[in-house]
């Protein structure tokens, strides 16, 4: 997402709690319905031209995030081997997802909404990478615990910052026992509760915390200041 994104609005008493649940499947997939017919409104009423979609990045071409293509340049070969396996969550048009997958990692990506996901297979023809239709809070049984990186650009900054939390610790139980989690996002510097998003900022010092919650450790120094205001996060498993 950029700065300039489209904010979608939540309808009046829609389930939205204030506090994310921690074992509460029913309200999630609540909420994931509003969300997704949000996210689907926007790319439908993009019909097909994806610089109408808000937070599109390159143009007509698209373009994966800077700060993801950042870390595979310089740090990704120290941390992941050739072949491994990589998850893209909250993939929209599947631009990092075709970039991983560029590089020579067994790709899957998921998005709440279909409509982002059929459009993301039009632009792979080859079917680089593997897409579907999913939830963060209620994925596969097959993922858990199952991918060696966890390439997250914004999906957990698409939600409100009560479920922040809880969709780090999603983001956690995807991972292998030697993965890592890069998190991209927007450093905020304002409460993100002051903030009508999405996308919704997120203290680097809260998403630490989020990560350490969730039996993750600091692999890097959180770098922030990057292209666009964002800050990338890199975690492990303790």
């Amino acid at each position: 997402m950029n700065d300039a994104a489209r904010r979608p609005t939540h309808p009046a008493g829609s389930s939205m709690p204030a506090e994310p649940p921690a074992e509460a499947p029913a309200p999630v997939e609540v909420d994931a319905a509003v969300r997704r017919g949000d996210f689907d409104t926007i790319y439908a009423e993009a019909a097909g031209d994806r610089t109408r979609v808000p937070w599109n990045r390159g143009g007509s071409e698209g373009a994966p995030d800077p700060a993801l293509v950042d870390w595979l340049d310089r740090d990704a070969s120290a941390l992941l081997r050739a072949g491994s396996r990589v998850l893209v969550p909250g993939c929209g048009l599947g631009d990092d997802a075709r970039e991983v997958a560029r590089r020579g990692y067994q790709t899957t990506a998921f998005d709440l909404s279909a409509t982002a996901i059929a459009w993301a297979e039009e632009f792979d023809p080859g079917q680089v990478v593997r897409y579907s239709t999913g939830d963060l809070f209620n994925p596969p049984d097959r993922w858990r615990n199952r991918f060696d990186l966890v390439a997250e650009c914004f999906c957990v900054q698409s939600m409100p910052p009560a479920w922040h939390e809880a969709a780090v610790a999603a983001l956690a139980n995807l991972l292998g026992p030697q993965g890592v989690l890069v998190s991209i996002g927007h450093d905020g510097e304002r409460p993100a509760t002051e903030i009508d998003g999405p996308p919704w900022p997120l203290e680097s010092s809260a998403l630490v915390a989020h990560a350490a919650a969730a039996g993750l450790r600091e692999l890097a120094p959180t770098a922030r200041g990057l292209v666009g205001r964002r800050m990338r996060a890199v975690f492990g498993r303790r």
